[in-house]
């Protein structure tokens, strides 16, 4: 790799394979309605392995967002816990 580059991926954000067979080689380029574009070039093992770290990408990002909303329930349900043990104790 001999430049880094960021892209920030949104549904503005088009995708253009180009496959080369003949080479084992295929190009993906995202390319922004408003001009700017960034092409990935690779062989069908290297872009093998970019899939499978997008798919684990993905899978991380699902596991971490599970996470997150088992946390905020049980947090939610710690609130209400305590909000109905207070009552209870006004009441009394």
């Amino acid at each position: 790799m001999s430049v880094s580059v960021g892209a920030h991926l949104s549904d503005s954000v088009g995708f253009l394979p180009t496959i080369h067979a003949p080479k084992n080689r295929a190009t993906l380029t995202l390319e922004a309605a408003t001009g700017p574009y960034v092409t990935v070039f690779g062989d069908r093992d290297n872009l093998a392995r970019l899939r499978d770290a997008l798919v684990e990408l993905v899978a991380g990002l699902d596991a971490e967002k599970a996470l997150l909303a088992a946390r905020m329930l049980a947090l939610d349900e710690d609130t209400d816990t305590t909000l109905d043990e207070q009552s209870a104790d006004s009441a009394a």
